[in-house]
């Protein structure tokens, strides 16, 4: 199975762990830098970055800036636009499988850019979604219980069902509780 992944800076090592990949990060990564053609050619895509209710546009985010104090993180955020429509528009994905982790993920207009590059399924949950630093879990776990599914042999639909009867086993962390509502999101759902 041929795994590609895309993260903040900050998410580097878990988003590594969970997918058996070495993922793409913004920065250094931007929208400007990031080339469409890289998203082509995988059966699994994952995204982590960060993304705002209804945003055409997904961020990253630097370690630099998640080490400062909570006080002064928000005064100093910077967010480097990651990846946006455009990228979709230009880009064939092939009937790959996507995982989205992004906050909004469920609503998000790029969802449907997706479908019309070529995914066949689109996994994402609704409202803000709950990251763990640099362990696995929530989003992470999923996807890291997707891909074990998908390497034994189940389709999509089991393996997303196998993913969530692991979180069960940990429901009580809230980003674990979180991943359970990721679901199949349809073609049809988002307009």
């Amino acid at each position: 199975m041929k795994i590609f992944a895309y993260c903040t800076e900050v998410a580097g090592k878990s988003v590594a762990k969970a997918t058996g990949v070495y993922p793409l990060t913004s920065p250094p990564l931007t929208a400007t830098t990031l080339d469409s053609k890289m998203l082509e050619g995988y059966d699994l895509l994952y995204f982590r970055l960060h993304a705002f209710k209804g945003g055409e546009r997904w961020y990253g985010e630097s370690l630099e800036v998640a080490s400062l104090p909570k006080a002064v993180r928000g005064v100093a955020l910077k967010r480097w636009p990651a990846l946006d429509r455009l990228h979709f528009v230009m880009a064939d994905l092939g009937g790959a499988i996507v995982v989205l982790a992004n906050c909004y993920g469920a609503s998000s207009p790029l969802v449907q850019a997706m479908y019309k590059a070529g995914a066949s399924v689109v996994i994402a949950g609704s409202g803000p979604n709950y990251a763990a630093g640099n362990r696995v879990m929530g989003a992470d776990l999923l996807v890291q219980q997707v891909i074990r599914g998908l390497q034994a042999g189940k389709n999509i639909k089991k393996a997303l069902r196998w993913a969530r009867m692991r979180l069960l086993l940990t429901a009580w962390r809230k980003p674990d509780r979180d991943a359970l509502g990721f679901r199949i999101i349809s073609n049809g759902d988002i307009r």
